[in-house]
């Protein structure tokens, strides 16, 4: 509020990024400050480092207040914060309920509908945790086969993911400072290093697998990365969406229910032709065949596919 003291913290800003030649800021707490700070604040920093990139935080479920900060228009303040984006909070809580521990998996998708409330939806950085809660494997009723789906989400869905560190390996972990443990290894001495295969467990090894194999294909399939999202299919334990771009198609599914489950859904809005065969990337499960405008399959419980036209 005092014009001086925000003055020296834009230049102090400034003074860091042109000193450590730094790409980005992860903000903390944007709502305790005066919205027209932020707005200042922003203005400064892409006049000197028009690509330097600010991510802001804002720990809260409700997406009404999340977009309220994100930039890229005026809000009902006449305010826009200009903040590249934000922490998407909102969808990290039905992930968690969903798949740590077993809520309906419909909430995801009900969260994703309200996309519309963001300026840049696609740009909003997705998470299973950080520093700030406790560890997914802590959550009531966690396993390693649903930290599995939840990977396969973060990585296929919109967003930008973020991963945070031990979350590869299932690290357990409560509150903090709990959930800031050291990761096993890097140091003489230490009786293992989860750095390499040799010294994961099983469990860990299942889940670090999963992350890389789904990194590979979102480096890979360029509609996971920027695609649009389509929804095919939501049920109580079922959900399948599509990604889509003008070259490309991907099909995420999920049964996150406990028994085998059969998958029919229309994808009359894709770009597949009829009688096309799909494959699924991520698991070998069985092709599937695009036969009158629908697609059908099955899927073991807590399991996922992610189905892309056959190479």
């Amino acid at each position: 509020d005092d014009e001086e003291v925000a003055h020296y913290l834009s230049q102090n800003t400034l003074w860091w990024a042109g000193t450590t030649g730094l790409d980005g800021i992860r903000q903390d707490t944007l709502p305790y400050v005066p919205r027209r700070f932020w707005r200042d604040w922003m203005a400064a920093i892409k006049r000197e480092y028009p690509r330097l990139t600010v991510v802001g935080e804002l720990l809260d479920g409700d997406p009404t207040l999340v977009s309220f900060y994100q930039g890229g228009a005026p809000r009902f303040d006449g305010i826009d914060t200009g903040i590249d984006t934000v922490f998407d909070f909102p969808l990290f809580y039905p992930l968690r309920r969903a798949f740590a521990e077993g809520k309906p998996i419909r909430e995801v998708a009900q969260m994703l509908a309200r996309d519309r409330l963001y300026e840049r939806p696609g740009e909003l950085v997705t998470l299973l945790g950080l520093h700030d809660v406790r560890r997914f494997m802590d959550e009531p009723g966690a396993t390693v086969a649903g930290l599995k789906l939840a990977f396969t989400f973060l990585l296929t869905a919109r967003g930008i993911p973020l991963v945070y560190y031990g979350d590869e390996i299932a690290m357990p972990g409560g509150v903090d400072p709990d959930n800031r443990r050291d990761f096993p290894g890097g140091w003489p001495g230490d009786p293992r290093s989860a750095f390499d295969a040799a010294g994961r467990t099983a469990d860990e090894q299942s889940v670090f697998e999963r992350v890389r194999a789904l990194s590979r294909l979102r480096a890979e399939l360029v509609a996971l990365r920027r695609g649009a999202t389509v929804n095919l299919l939501t049920q109580e334990q079922l959900y399948a969406f599509a990604r889509t771009t003008p070259e490309d198609t991907v099909i995420v599914a999920f049964n996150n229910g406990g028994e085998t489950a059969a998958l029919d859904f229309a994808v009359d809005a894709l770009a597949l032709a009829e009688g096309q065969t799909i494959e699924d990337r991520l698991a070998g499960g069985h092709p599937a065949v695009v036969e009158g405008g629908r697609v059908r399959f099955s899927l073991p419980a807590r399991s996922a596919a992610v189905y892309a036209p056959k190479r």
